[in-house]
């Protein structure tokens, strides 16, 4: 499993309590970063991240919006 995924497992033995999370928003916390690491990914492709992440270019856009990610450069297609 993907460190990314969990960081507060990394750091649990020293680190100080941590005020509990509910799932929605640790489960909101790791769908950012995976969107975020797809954008980097495709450098900003919203069509690539959207297949990368297998979900539709429209739920993604939602996605972003939701969480306020903006793509450096937003592009839907791939470049020519």
């Amino acid at each position: 499993m993907p460190d990314d995924l969990f960081p507060d497992a990394l750091h649990a033995s020293r680190a100080k309590p941590v005020s509990f999370v509910t799932l929605s928003e640790a489960r909101d916390d790791a769908e950012r970063r995976q969107i975020e690491r797809a954008l980097a990914k495709t450098s900003g492709q919203i069509n690539e991240a959207a297949k990368l992440l297998d979900v539709s270019r429209t739920t993604l856009w939602d996605k972003m919006r939701r969480f306020g990610i903006h793509a450096e450069h937003p592009i839907d297609s791939p470049k020519p």
